[in-house]
């Protein structure tokens, strides 16, 4: 489900996976980490925020947060894949 919905999202900014021949930028993956968003991971919570707030965007520093990797397997143990 989570692959559908990341292929849904490409879509729906133009991505079209036949055409990246045509596409001028390139990105190379360097490498894979995995985060558990929980307790203090820096995050916007919907339910906080005042209902005066229409949008919010916000960048992460991922070499700064430290202590929310998890390892794949682990993962995959605990959406009970494995």
């Amino acid at each position: 489900e989570s692959i559908a919905m990341f292929n849904s999202a490409l879509l729906s900014i133009g991505f079209i996976e036949d055409k990246t021949n045509y596409y001028k930028r390139r990105f190379l993956l360097e490498e894979k980490r995995i985060m558990r968003v929980s307790g203090d991971f820096p995050r916007i919570i919907g339910s906080k925020i005042s209902n005066e707030i229409r949008k919010v965007k916000y960048v992460l520093d991922l070499d700064m947060i430290v202590g929310f990797e998890i390892d794949f397997i682990e993962v995959l143990k605990q959406l009970k894949a494995i």
